[in-house]
């Protein structure tokens, strides 16, 4: 590490809540020093200023450009997340994402934290359920993605990516690949079965797969088979790039 580095890091570091870093350097330090200076935070964590709120596992730094529904709704859905999957760390933000989508999440240290940053330009929530129910016409999501609304579909795909992260299938497309094709049914079309945007790449298959297991009332068989495999995986700390974490690079996963 150079002192520029070092110094970087330090300036990031202050700005973190201090148990979290604490857990942070922790994993760095045992694990994966490396993905630290090539990878980690300093390329992927851009600091909004905004003031943190710490709840368990989970800090949100939210500035007044998200509306104020939205983010209490963001925090309610995190929360009961964070609580059923307690063995995450995430970072939630806010920033103008323009159009590129409604959220997208990163991993700067091999899964051990997820990034959500979220699209303060969508608007309020009705503006994001109304969205989403557009989406949900032209089969862009699947039956189900708003049961809880829009807003809360969104937090739950990319919780989706959270465990994705988690197990080791966040890195090369077919690395992700290799392993999500076996928990993949043997009949069905992903587009068709599960949701235009799941056929996107291995990654989104499982994030879409865990929104609509968890929150449709009726999910399907395609979506509760990849479900399964993924919460069995992480549940069993179980880890698809084989622990090799240097190797895997940090993919950001946009919705």
């Amino acid at each position: 590490m150079t002192t520029n580095i070092n110094d970087l890091i330090d300036r990031i570091l202050a700005k973190l809540p201090p148990g979290m870093v604490d857990d942070i350097m922790d994993d760095i330090e045992r694990d994966q020093p490396a993905v630290w200076v090539r990878n980690g935070w300093v390329s992927m964590y851009h600091d909004n200023g905004a003031k943190p709120l710490v709840v368990g596992n989970v800090c949100y730094k939210f500035t007044d450009k998200l509306d104020a529904s939205v983010a209490q709704r963001i925090i309610t859905q995190i929360d009961a997340l964070a609580a059923e999957f307690a063995k995450t760390r995430l970072v939630l933000m806010d920033e103008d994402l323009g159009q590129v989508g409604y959220a997208h999440s990163q991993t700067p240290d091999a899964g051990q934290t997820t990034i959500i940053t979220v699209n303060n330009a969508v608007g309020n929530g009705k503006q994001w359920d109304d969205l989403i129910r557009e989406d949900l016409v032209q089969k862009f999501h699947p039956p189900g993605f708003d049961a809880r609304g829009g807003v809360e579909g969104v937090l739950t795909h990319e919780f989706g990516h959270v465990l994705g992260f988690k197990v080791g299938i966040s890195g090369a497309v077919l690395q992700a690949g290799r392993v999500v094709r076996k928990w993949i049914p043997l009949e069905g079309n992903i587009s068709v079965d599960l949701s235009k945007y799941a056929g996107a790449s291995p990654q989104e298959t499982v994030a879409e797969a865990f929104v609509e297991a968890h929150n449709a009332p009726n999910p399907r068989p395609y979506a509760l088979a990849i479900y399964r495999q993924l919460v069995d995986a992480y549940n069993a700390g179980t880890r698809f790039d084989a622990g090799n974490s240097l190797e895997v690079d940090p993919e950001s996963m946009k919705l």
